[in-house]
């Protein structure tokens, strides 16, 4: 996708004005080219971003996460204790129930599960189950009343395998629909839409037909058998292939970019396209830029769906990934050096820690508010939130 030369209308002369498809052929070029360099600098903020996120985060978050576990030992240790009353040892029921529910898998062992069963009075494990099988029954009655679909599972179905029941059975269902579609009887059509249809069979073909006569042109020069005896072989043999890539793609702005650059047409050839040439090159063009555009959108848009915490507004610029990813960085560097600071604190001062779960638990939220849920679990895990195969 890298540009390798500018392909651009230009008149010799001051006193003649650009007929419209010239003009409507230059803007596509540069608009194509800006798209072009917009996609190569996001597919690089996102690939600086993730790596970012592995190496300068992703173990931040582990140590948190881990300290949240020695947090959770310390609470057990300090539950007994006078300092706290009646109502403090609710909220630190309240703090074992939400740091052990919110690790992830791997930092969940025994002794924290024995932790869970003395302090909230129940079986971890159970607990998972109950919820994730909530969760599960809540998204089948949100599939079934939205699409009508039925996913058949019993209480031993992990979320992971309703997912895989889920998509299975919506391509079924698609499969199902294609079929239902090709068997239905087909309407005959009117004589106004056969020749609206044989307009667009003949402008597609000769769209078609534009780019294969480039194609053609570029194949004929840079052919292997050609080419054999040249010292410039292997740049000329790369070069077929960038060819044959943009063909299969329908790049037209790269098979151009290329003639030029063998110097198989030159400013002349370009300055001179017939108009009604130029008319087919502009829609091929066009289709080439909404295609780049859509994988611009949709590069971001996975993206965001990985990171769905990242506050990222308005036109899609690599840069503010990359600021997003400083703040970051910064951000949970800060919010684990705090804690460090404050669970050290809590070791040599058990005064210290109550005052903490002061603060952090509101006993006086009903337990089923969300908001309330949510406040609490950003306490204690600050970053918490990306895609978990990040971590």
């Amino acid at each position: 996708m890298t540009q390798i030369a500018m392909v651009k209308i230009k008149n010799a002369s001051d006193n003649v004005v650009l007929q419209k498809e010239q003009k409507r052929f230059n803007k596509l070029t540069t608009d194509i080219s800006k798209r072009r360099q917009q996609l190569l600098e996001l597919q690089d903020a996102i690939t600086k971003f993730k790596t970012g996120y592995v190496t300068e985060i992703v173990p931040v978050e582990k140590k948190h996460a881990e300290l949240v576990r020695e947090m959770i030992f310390l609470a057990d240790k300090y539950f007994d204790d006078k300092t706290f009353n009646k109502t403090d040892r609710k909220r630190l029921v309240t703090l074992i129930d939400d740091a052990i529910g919110g690790m992830d898998d791997e930092y969940v062992n025994d002794q924290l599960k024995d932790i869970f069963a003395r302090r909230v009075g129940a079986d971890f494990d159970e607990v998972v189950n109950e919820s994730n099988a909530y969760a599960i029954d809540m998204t089948k009655d949100f599939i079934n009343d939205m699409f009508g679909l039925d996913i058949e599972c019993d209480d031993t179905t992990t979320p992971d395998e309703f997912m895989q029941k889920l998509r299975q059975k919506l391509e079924a269902n698609e499969e199902q629909e294609r079929l239902a579609a090709e068997q239905k009887p087909k309407r005959k059509k009117s004589a106004k839409t056969l020749a609206k249809e044989a307009r667009e069979k003949e402008a597609e073909e000769l769209q078609g037909k534009s780019i294969r006569e480039v194609y053609r042109q570029l194949a004929k020069a840079l052919h292997p058998d050609r080419i054999a005896n040249d010292e410039n072989y292997e740049s000329k043999n790369m070069l077929m292939q960038q060819v044959n890539a943009a063909y299969d793609k329908g790049d037209l702005l790269t098979l151009l970019e290329i003639q030029l650059k063998i110097e198989q047409i030159d400013q002349d050839n370009i300055d001179g396209v017939a108009l009604d040439k130029l008319k087919h090159f502009n829609i091929v063009l066009k289709k080439q830029l909404d295609e780049l555009s859509w994988e611009l959108n949709s590069e971001f848009s996975r993206f965001k769906m990985e990171f769905p915490d990242l506050e990222i507004y308005g036109a899609i610029e690599a840069k503010k990934i990359v600021y997003q990813l400083k703040m970051m960085i910064l951000e949970t560097k800060q919010q684990f050096n705090d804690f460090k600071a404050e669970f050290k604190l809590w070791q040599q001062d058990i005064k210290s820690f109550r005052t903490y779960i002061r603060e952090v638990v509101d006993l006086r939220e009903p337990k089923d508010d969300l908001m309330a849920e949510m406040e609490m679990m950003r306490a204690i895990f600050p970053f918490e939130g990306a895609m978990k195969q990040w971590k």
